[in-house]
């Protein structure tokens, strides 16, 4: 595998599901498969200097290695991973481009709401707004049930691509007590489904990154596996 695969690899289309959407063994699909053409949409920068400047995300990369990733919507418990990818494509930006494409049923709400959140969150990667509304561009096939879709593209075409980080879902995993207080049986951290989620990946979850007062510092140094998810 080269290394372009090796690195896309961990940007597959990851997406983020409300509880309970599909059951487990229900096929989840958002976004171009792997090896169909990603086609030009254009989206509308959000914030910086170029905010209002439309753009062609697909044209403008011209075929370099990119990570697109689609968001329905902002919740914090997405932050977490968009600032993974977004480190990531940082730190190799070199060699590959990281596009966060927002979706909203309203360019003007979408404008400001997204703005406000983005003058918070300060990523590094491109921010835009799709034109085309909430459901995005219309021969994406994106789901909108999924929070968050991640694809890695190159040369035009997508190279990387699997529903739901390759995570069994639709299981219970541990229990609480009889009040729903504290586990009782397999208790689970959020360390550790931050680590899950970046071992499936593709991620090392013990990879350093430098913060930008020059501090290292682990993606996640205290979660373990859940082995139950795979």
């Amino acid at each position: 595998m080269n290394l372009f695969l090796k690195r896309t690899a961990a940007f597959a289309s990851l997406l983020l599901l409300p509880a309970g959407t599909f059951a487990a063994d229900d096929p989840i699909f958002s976004g171009p498969q792997v090896g169909e053409k990603t086609t030009g949409f254009k989206s509308v920068e959000i914030v910086g200097q170029s905010a209002g400047k439309e753009h062609d995300v697909i044209k403008d990369n011209d075929g370099k290695a990119t990570a697109l990733v689609f968001v329905h919507g902002l919740e914090r418990s997405m932050l977490p991973l968009m600032r993974v990818v977004d480190n990531y494509g940082d730190k190799f930006k070199d060699k590959m481009s990281t596009e966060f494409v927002f979706l909203s049923e309203s360019r003007v709400d979408g404008m400001q709401r997204f703005a406000r959140a983005l003058n918070s969150i300060r990523l590094k990667g491109r921010s835009t707004l799709s034109i085309d509304g909430a459901e995005g561009p219309g021969n994406y096939g994106l789901n909108k049930e999924c929070l968050l879709t991640i694809i890695g593209a190159k040369d035009n075409r997508v190279h990387a691509n699997f529903a739901g980080g390759g995570v069994k879902g639709g299981q219970v995993i541990g229990a609480t007590d009889n009040y729903g207080e504290t586990p009782a049986e397999r208790p689970i951290r959020p360390e550790d489904v931050a680590t899950t989620l970046l071992a499936m990946l593709g991620i090392d979850p013990q990879q350093e990154y430098q913060t930008p007062t020059g501090r290292p510092i682990k993606l996640q140094a205290e979660g373990s596996f859940i082995r139950e998810l795979v």
